[in-house]
């Protein structure tokens, strides 16, 4: 079927054209969804790892075991909050994040509650960071003019609380600010630099940080427990929690079912999701230990994908004519996933491994059939001569 020149000519011509969409319209292939899933496999299992817990960074849930006592469970009870806060502070934390929306009235006692343990002169000796929504999200204007209300009281820092979701709805990358923002910089990078520590990386991937087996990296404080230790410091247990708060960054947060709840990389195997706390978590992590993730430019990568399909071409055409083997570029194959695993385990640069892939496959084919195209030509000129 294959044997004849229009038809060699028709392969080379489409794997020519797949070059070109790898290189130019890469977003109407199949291939960002599978380079999606390749990059969280590798995420995975190959990120930073730590076999304790983070020193520096502390998680507090509210779970509703914690809402039992409450009439409601939306918003978060702000006495709630404030005891949080408060016993935070007493607790000795260096910096408090709380992962909230202010978007709607409570009790108005309550609400007083809080807005007056979060000023800065109640005595608070921990810094505070507080979360927004910013202009991305569809609040109503009511909703809009109560949080403007209530946060512009509380002269605290404060950053925008939104996740960058993928179309497959997976967490990868941090969430930029608007294009002309009303609210800079994000939660995470206001927390990290109320640590004292560099806000900004130049990397737009999350580095994650893997926990041992089936555990956090991170200590993760039951809010209920932390309002009891506060309440009775001198037990056993009362002090394991507070050990887990003195000197330390935390997050305060929800988890419950169905609110606030994301799937990352982490969960390519399980499926299982991330609270929104421990992602901003993750975020803090990455600034205040100095880790990052890189990936190619856009034009770093047409090159890659470019190199890659000229190197399988030319390659193929050589080996071509002295007899293709599969195995041989099976064995390319292996090299270049081991190339890729090396550079993201030692460097943490994630390399475009579906497109460069592609274009090899690609690049290969094209360079076999060009040689057919060689060997009909030369059968044809010989079986010409007189």
């Amino acid at each position: 079927m294959w044997e004849t020149p229009r038809a060699a000519r028709i392969i080379v011509f489409l794997c020519a054209l797949g070059l070109l969409a790898l290189l130019f319209v890469p977003s109407a292939t199949p291939l960002p969804q599978l380079e999606y899933w390749t990059a969280d496999w590798r995420t995975a299992y190959l990120s930073d790892r730590i076999e304790g817990e983070h020193p520096r960074i502390t998680v507090v849930l509210i779970d509703d075991e914690t809402l039992e006592p409450y009439p409601y469970l939306s918003p978060t009870n702000r006495g709630l909050l404030a005891q949080i806060v408060s016993a935070l502070d007493k607790a000795g934390a260096a910096v408090i994040g709380l992962d909230f929306f202010f978007i709607k009235a409570t009790e108005p006692r309550k609400d007083a509650e809080l807005r007056a343990v979060l000023q800065p002169d109640a005595n608070t000796t921990a810094k505070i960071v507080l979360g927004v929504a910013d202009e991305r999200v569809p609040l109503t204007e009511s909703q809009r003019a109560f949080q403007d209300r209530y946060l512009n009281k509380i002269d605290r820092p404060k950053g925008y609380l939104n996740l960058n979701l993928d179309a497959d709805e997976v967490v990868r990358y941090k969430p930029l600010p608007a294009d002309n923002p009303t609210v800079s910089p994000s939660f995470a990078q206001a927390v990290a630099a109320a640590a004292g520590a560099p806000t900004w990386n130049g990397a737009t991937r999350i580095a994650w940080l893997v926990g041992a087996t089936g555990k956090s990296p991170f200590p993760i404080v039951r809010a209920q427990d932390l309002i009891a230790a506060a309440r009775d410091p001198s037990s056993a247990s009362s002090h394991s929690v507070l050990a887990e708060i003195a000197g330390r960054i935390v997050i305060v947060g929800a988890n419950r079912p169905f609110l606030d709840q994301h799937l990352t990389p982490l969960g390519v195997r399980t499926g299982a999701k991330m609270p929104g706390a421990l992602i901003h978590a993750q975020m803090v992590a990455e600034l205040v230990d100095g880790r990052r993730v890189s990936e190619l430019s856009e034009r770093q990568t047409q090159l890659l994908v470019l190199g890659m399909w000229l190197g399988g071409c030319v390659l193929s055409w050589l080996a071509s004519q002295h007899g293709f083997s599969l195995g041989r570029w099976t064995l390319g194959t292996i090299l270049f996933v081991a190339i890729d695993v090396l550079l993201f385990y030692r460097w943490r640069l994630v390399l475009p491994f579906t497109m460069a892939m592609a274009a090899w496959v690609l690049g290969v084919t094209a360079g076999q059939f060009l040689n057919e195209l060689r060997l009909l030509r030369a059968g044809n000129r010989s079986g010409d001569a007189p």
